[in-house]
């Protein structure tokens, strides 16, 4: 993929288990999370530990994430969207109750980002319904 910050023509996968960044741009530094579903995003994505999330928010190299609807059997994107960093805030981001004691992590903490606190105009469009969004 593009970088949607700077345009370079491809941007560079993190190693696995990166804290909230899958991809980064060589080019001009920006992070990005990948957010992936099948079918369409409800009012909250369902994300890892909370605690990791606001220190990576906190930080000034906080990421922009990318969040992406796909249709499998059609094997496309049906749409594309980037939250610019501004916009990712810990606003969004909503604490889920501890993991049960019998739970294999007990008492671990996991976060959602509320997409529906998020404006309209904190919602870059690259893929609507399956078509390119003309720049």
């Amino acid at each position: 993929m593009f970088c949607p910050n700077c345009g370079r023509a491809d941007i560079s996968r993190y190693a696995n288990n990166q804290p909230v960044a899958d991809f980064s741009c060589q080019t001009c530094h920006e992070d990005y999370e990948l957010k992936s579903k099948k079918g369409r995003f409800g009012p909250t994505i369902v994300d890892g530990a909370y605690g990791t999330m606001m220190r990576r928010l906190e930080a000034s190299d906080n990421p922009n994430p990318i969040c992406m609807n796909y249709d499998l059997n059609r094997r496309s994107v049906t749409d594309l969207f980037v939250v610019p960093k501004q916009f990712f805030t810990a606003d969004l981001i909503e604490e889920r109750p501890p993991l049960g004691p019998n739970a294999r992590r007990a008492g671990w903490i996991g976060c959602k980002i509320r997409l529906d606190r998020v404006p309209a105009s904190g919602r870059v469009f690259v893929v609507r319904e399956n078509r390119l969004v003309p720049k």
